[in-house]
């Protein structure tokens, strides 16, 4: 069977670019800089936090798109799609950028837009060159401030993992990922954070993961909790990964996951040092992280554009498309094998260098 690679990363650009002091988005110059010392190959990139993205018709999308000309080479270049923020979800917009011509967008679907049903919100679906398949993307920003929420979020897309679907999230999930065998994945010391932000991203008061009275740690730790029940110092909190063990149970997988590379995606002074893998690429069933790919990209420069650190893995999309890698056929008309756009090499033949 024929399989094809794409380079996928997700960031979280602070507020675009936004800087305080100066009241304007005098950081949006290392956003091209970061990309290119850390993946200039990129195909598919999303973007969260597009500050005022869609203010003046896009135009600081639009500049964040010049930025990334001439990444991809001979491939083609990046092309921007904007999503403006939801209400309840995220204050700020997200922008997903798509490899033109390897990937063409088919369909996208906003917030708020006729015929746009709840599992349809902030997905741009896109055909992957001339072999008919569509492969499904969306951008992940979900709320800091609430559990609840990102459950309700996640829910709506565990229809995405259905078999055979060509799926793609990645984002800020403000959640740790379930522990998986063989591995478990970091857990802050949330009592080193402020007590204002302890319940972010931790179960809220009357909620605890279940306790087995067959484990001798749980039983110590009942213990204890009967013991200094009334002192809060003692009381025990633990990450809230309800959304995320949604979307696990429900066959989605995690690239740093399957890597086993428990990295934090938030720069170490953030959270008083205390943040965990909360920004995820995701892929669905019929999908596969190529091994060895997966990366956290943590440099002084993506240090000073911002608080979190860019994802980027190499995704294997398989192809059983007879359009690849197929015999020639004399009778097939050429236009079908071999689409152009404005000078660039032919599809069919991008797909092959890869």
């Amino acid at each position: 069977m024929a399989a094809f690679t794409l380079q996928v990363a997700c960031w979280n650009f602070e507020d675009f670019g936004w800087d305080m002091s100066s009241r304007s988005h005098a950081r949006l110059p290392l956003f091209g800089e970061v990309i290119a010392e850390a993946c200039p190959d990129v195909d598919v990139l999303m973007v969260q936090e597009a500050r005022q993205g869609g203010y003046g018709g896009g135009e600081l999308v639009f500049a964040a798109e010049e930025r990334l000309r001439g990444l991809t080479n001979d491939r083609g270049f990046l092309r921007a799609y904007y999503f403006p923020p939801v209400t309840g979800q995220s204050l700020l917009g997200q922008v997903i950028f798509l490899c033109d011509p390897l990937l063409r967008a088919q369909r996208q679907y906003v917030h708020g837009a006729p015929d746009v049903y709840h599992d349809q919100e902030g997905f741009l679906h896109a055909r992957l060159g001339d072999t008919g398949h569509v492969v499904k993307i969306k951008s992940l920003h979900w709320p800091h401030w609430s559990g609840d929420q990102r459950l309700d979020a996640a829910l709506k897309l565990t229809g995405h993992a259905a078999p055979g679907a060509l799926t793609i999230l990645a984002g800020d999930c403000n959640s740790l990922w379930p522990n998986c065998r063989g591995h478990r994945e970091f857990e802050p010391k949330w009592r080193v954070r402020p007590p204002h932000k302890r319940f972010h991203k931790t179960l809220p008061p009357g909620l605890s993961p279940g306790l087995s009275p067959l484990r001798p740690a749980d039983v110590v730790r009942r213990l204890c909790h009967w013991l200094l029940r009334r002192d809060p110092r003692f009381r025990s909190l633990s990450a809230d990964r309800r959304a995320l063990r949604v979307l696990a149970e429900a066959g989605f997988r995690s690239a740093g996951c399957v890597a086993s590379d428990m990295t934090p995606t938030v720069n170490a002074h953030i959270d008083d040092g205390q943040g965990g893998r909360i920004d995820h690429l995701i892929v669905s069933p019929a999908l596969h992280v190529v091994p060895g790919s997966y990366r956290v990209h943590v440099s002084e420069r993506g240090n000073r554009a911002s608080d979190h650190r860019l994802v980027h893995a190499e995704v294997r999309i398989p192809l059983p498309c007879p359009l690849i890698n197929a015999p020639h056929n004399p009778d097939r008309p050429a236009t079908t094998t071999h689409i152009t756009d404005h000078g660039k090499a032919p599809v069919g033949e991008l797909l092959r260098r890869r």
